[in-house]
């Protein structure tokens, strides 16, 4: 019994969590609006991600250039 309340519970958030990502051009409680930011924090994290491994793929053969933006990101 614990088990299939556990489960519908479950679904249930799931739901809401799909339900209100769909709906972040008008998100009015905070919940959403912590969904939609969160859905955003990732997106931009991927992009940022793979531009910094083009980037080091290009500088592979140049050492110092590659020590400047090691630098530059920690900084």
């Amino acid at each position: 019994m614990k088990r299939m309340v556990l489960i519908a519970t479950l679904g249930l958030l799931s739901t809401g969590t799909a339900r209100a990502a769909e709906d972040c051009a008008n998100a009015s409680d905070q919940a959403t609006m912590d969904i939609c930011a969160g859905d955003s924090f990732k997106k931009s994290d991927k992009q940022l991600n793979d531009l910094y491994k083009q980037i080091e793929t290009r500088l592979k053969d140049d050492a110092d250039t590659t020590k400047l933006l090691v630098m530059a990101q920690r900084s």
